[in-house]
């Protein structure tokens, strides 16, 4: 049988009480009509944060659509008992899950709540005064509650993978919801739509040409405002509040939860993601160069990249130390920076800026790669040479969070240090995530 709101209140409650160590439960507001909007927090507490994906999920904005709240209440399972459960998984992903968002709606069986009010066209971003979209942004209890859990939580650990269930279809849809026009990184988004598509067959698209405009929606604010990939999961076309009786919401909703858990998986590769997987040095008819390749990891477009190269000790110098260059997912390229050697031992530092999406709100990345350099005679020693080099892995920890003032409003730096050994010597690793944010529209 489908949850009704104190259903699904005491079963909340108790898998909080049976997981201590995993799961926190709170309340992020009330509904109009009084109801708490329960939030359930899923990771390993014991292990740092630092590097661990977020991922933010929600269901049940529309209270008839109860197949879409199932699904996140599915996963929350999939999280404390399920396939997602391991040590090895919480100790890597943080999931934040509000399962319900519209309780009063969930209560009476109606796609709005108590106010008549469609809580997914009341958020704050490109919202549109139209008759069911509430007085005005964020109006509405249940959405500004969700909105701000929404910002919280990205503000201190910056959100991954946001994911709404709702009903009325079976597809899967991604921004713009709010306009005909492309997202800027339609082409990343259209990939993991791809990818799910693979596994289950599932129909994949832009929100507003696969199905129709929406202004204020969640998952815009997600991705517009807060430069998180963003997905709406329609999983099924009944919309009322029976059971199933010939199965149970487990069976029935088995590959839909397997596109969400591939959708998890893929977290780490749903951005642009720069590393330097070898660099050399040879002489060339215009002198000694120190030639870097570079990988992107990520299925995300890292454009208008920096790249900037540095001696820190030893007398060289790099003649062109910063090099501009845009490199699509999954690809390589190789930069050559001209250098004039002193002799000896030379540090070497590797920095690279670059946003690790292309909206506007997207994550700064600010990371730098340190290794050795032996210089012999006019040139340099080759140092990374054959079998494709050492994978230098980026370590976002929880060393420190720096606050800095940007021209948008707030950011914050994430940094860690961490040492890799490898042949030629010690490697050492800095990374750092800028979020830099734009004041809600």
């Amino acid at each position: 049988m489908y949850h009704r709101y104190p259903d699904l209140t005491a079963e909340l409650q108790d898998l909080a009480a049976n997981n201590p160590d995993t799961t926190k439960l709170t309340s992020i507001g009330r509904s109009v009509q009084d109801r708490e909007l329960w939030q359930m927090e899923i990771t390993d507490f014991n292990v740092p944060d630092g590097g661990k994906h977020t991922v933010y999920i929600d269901g049940g904005h529309h209270g008839n659509e109860q197949l879409g709240m199932e699904m996140a209440v599915l996963l929350i399972h999939e999280a404390i008992d399920g396939r997602l459960s391991s040590p090895e998984m919480l100790a890597k992903y943080h999931f934040f899950i509000v399962p319900m968002v519209n309780p009063d709606g969930n209560t009476n069986d109606q796609r709005t709540n108590a106010n008549g009010v469609d809580l997914n066209r009341n958020y704050g971003f490109e919202w549109t005064d139209e008759s069911n979209h509430g007085s005005g942004p964020e109006s509405e209890p249940e959405a500004h509650a969700n909105a701000e859990s929404m910002r919280q939580v990205d503000a201190a650990y910056g959100i991954d993978l946001y994911l709404s269930g709702h009903t009325g279809t079976n597809v899967l849809i991604y921004s713009w919801a709010w306009t005909l026009d492309q997202a800027p990184d339609d082409e990343l988004l259209s990939r993991i739509g791809a990818s799910a598509n693979d596994l289950t067959g599932v129909e994949y698209g832009q929100t507003s040409v696969l199905l129709y405009i929406a202004t204020g929606s969640s998952k815009d604010l997600g991705y517009g405002e807060l430069g998180a990939p963003s997905f709406t999961y329609e999983v099924d076309n009944q919309q009322n509040r029976f059971g199933t009786y010939q199965m149970t919401i487990a069976e029935r909703l088995s590959q839909e939860v397997n596109v969400c858990l591939l959708l998890i998986d893929e977290v780490e590769f749903m951005r642009a993601d720069l590393r330097p997987i070898n660099w050399v040095s040879y002489e060339t008819d215009k002198g000694p160069v120190v030639a870097v390749t570079v990988e992107n990891r990520g299925w995300g477009l890292a454009e208008n990249a920096s790249a900037t190269l540095s001696f820190t000790r030893g007398g060289g110098s790099v003649r062109q130390p910063t090099q501009t260059f845009s490199l699509s997912g999954g690809n390589t390229t190789v930069l050559e920076f001209p250098v004039d050697s002193g002799g000896g031992t030379q540090n070497l530092t590797i920095a690279f800026g670059y946003r690790e999406l292309l909206v506007n709100n997207s994550t700064v990345n600010a990371s730098s790669f340190y290794g050795t350099i032996n210089v012999k005679g006019s040139g340099l020693a080759i140092l990374l040479q054959g079998g494709g080099g050492l994978i230098l892995l980026i370590a976002l920890g929880a060393a420190g969070v720096v606050v800095l003032e940007d021209r948008f409003g707030s950011g914050r730096l994430r940094a860690s240090l961490g040492r890799i050994g490898g042949r030629g010597g010690p490697f050492r690793t800095f990374a750092g995530r800028l979020k830099l944010r734009r004041s809600p529209r």
